[in-house]
């Protein structure tokens, strides 16, 4: 871990700029200027991103159940994948297919992976510009500074993951595709030093057993994983376990979909509200401007959660809204069969002669 704040050690002004006046109704009148200039732009800006967060919604109402899936499944001895066609879950010992020794430590048996991480403590310096207006002579002048600052910390010096190749019974495991969730193990963490640069040095790995009882979960066929599976996990956990562990990500999933597409949206409608906020700037006073935009923000913030709501609903239980059309069409239809069976007999009424009156 390095010091991210650091020791400024220089400070030097590498240029100068006179903004303008510092009369409050000049600058009042530069930041007018340069919010309409950018209002512009941000309104097409926020109308293509309207557009595309429409993505958002219907992923989150799209998304796969894959826990489901799972929990309708039988557990397999890995002896019987051959069986199985089709999605499936065997479990059984998992093996690594070759011997795999860590660049240092003594695992205590067979390993299916190893990350090993070697780190040096350095310092090094770091450069950035700031930026600061101050008045001068009725102007404002604005300057901006290079500064330097010094660091110290630990630093990657290499980094190294490798895996044996990993089978379950005659069936080999991509780790690549697969979702493992089987523990790391640490079982070296130790700092030392370079006896040749005097540098100061640490290490750790972590190792992944090999000969665990696992659960796979997969498509199968031919007794191998199929080409692009729905799902591929492989964990040391139970059924359910595993079915409320992929439960509660893809709820994650969908969650972090919908308020993605809220706050996407309610920047989308302050970009396309540009053009109006302009308007904003006839006060002078900056307090009653801010109060505005706050206003408008929260009224984004509303008609974006509207739609995303209406939106999601609408991708999720399209079927409702189809019965309900379905439905308005046939009583449309009915209402309208009944009023022209009623018209006939109205018109006979009117077509009927009154009957002449008697007379003495």
């Amino acid at each position: 871990m390095s010091n991210k704040s650091g020791r400024e050690i220089s400070r030097r002004i590498v240029s100068r700029r006179v903004v303008g006046s510092a009369n409050p109704f000049a600058k009042w009148g530069r930041e007018s200027k340069s919010t309409c200039l950018d209002s512009i732009g941000g309104f097409f800006f926020g109308a293509l991103l309207f557009l595309v967060t429409f993505a958002l919604p219907f992923c989150a109402a799209r998304t796969e159940k894959d826990s489901q899936d799972i929990a309708k499944l039988q557990v397999t001895p890995v002896a019987e994948v051959g069986s199985i066609e089709g999605k499936g879950i065997v479990s059984g010992a998992v093996m690594a297919g070759d011997v795999l020794t860590p660049p240092a430590g003594s695992p205590a048996g067979p390993i299916l992976a190893y990350d090993y991480l070697l780190e040096r403590y350095e310092y090094w310096e770091e450069t950035h510009e700031e930026t600061r207006t101050e008045v001068e002579n009725g102007k404002e002048v604005e300057y901006t500074e290079e500064v330097t600052t010094q660091h110290e910390g630990w630093r990657e010096k290499e980094h190294d993951v490798k895996w044996a190749p990993v089978k379950l019974g005659n069936v080999v495991i991509n780790p690549q595709k697969c979702r493992i969730r089987l523990p790391w193990v640490e079982i070296l963490s130790k700092e030392f030093e370079d006896l040749q640069t005097h540098d100061k040095l640490r290490h750790a790995v972590k190792v992944i057993y090999a000969g665990q009882e696992v659960l796979l979960a997969a498509e199968f066929s031919g007794g191998q994983i199929k080409g692009e599976p729905d799902f591929y996990e492989l964990t040391n956990q139970s059924k359910d376990e595993l079915v409320a562990a992929k439960h509660g990500e893809e709820e994650a999933g969908r969650w972090l979909r919908i308020v993605a597409a809220i706050v996407l949206w309610t920047i989308a409608f302050n970009l396309m509200l540009g053009p109006a906020m302009v308007l904003i700037n006839i006060f002078p006073v900056k307090a009653i401007g801010a109060g505005l935009r706050f206003v408008l923000t929260i009224v984004s913030f509303l008609i974006a959660c509207l739609i995303t709501f209406v939106t999601y609903t609408f991708i999720r239980y399209w079927w409702v809204f189809v019965l309900l059309m379905v439905g308005l069409a046939v009583w449309v239809i009915i209402s309208a069969n009944q009023k022209r069976k009623a018209e006939p007999a109205e018109d006979m009424d009117l077509d009927l002669d009154p009957e002449p009156e008697d007379t003495p």
